[in-house]
């Protein structure tokens, strides 16, 4: 019964300092399609991610639909983070062999599916 005191007595501290520890949520979810940029033909198996957090991607299926969960991270919250600016968007990234790189800016608030077109390479390498 001792870890409850203590963990009162931590939280008062970092609440007093201008700090707490928050799990935020850092980027929300995304979806979409990859497609070939010539035909419109869904591309299968193109690692999509956020520029950001290349980690944090996720591959996209047969039918070329792809869906990066929301990203939520431990971070120390202060005062401050109240009147900085939050970041307008990110640049989604796809990538896939035989095609060039995808990209595609993507503004926080846009809730509609995100379209990444990608271009064959010559002779598909």
């Amino acid at each position: 019964m001792k870890f409850i005191p203590w963990t009162l007595l931590l939280a008062a501290c970092q609440l007093s300092a201008g700090c707490a520890p928050a799990y935020m949520r850092v980027a929300p979810s995304v979806s979409g399609v990859v497609v070939n940029a010539t035909d419109g033909t869904p591309v299968t198996g193109a690692s999509v991610y956020l520029n950001e957090f290349p980690s944090r991607g996720t591959t996209s299926g047969p039918d070329g639909h792809y869906t990066i969960p929301a990203i939520r991270r431990w971070t120390l919250w202060t005062a401050g983070d109240l009147v900085h600016e939050r970041k307008p968007g990110y640049l989604i990234v796809a990538d896939a062999p035989g095609y060039f790189q995808g990209q595609k800016t993507w503004d926080l608030g846009d809730t509609t599916p995100q379209t990444i077109k990608m271009s064959h390479k010559v002779g598909g390498h």
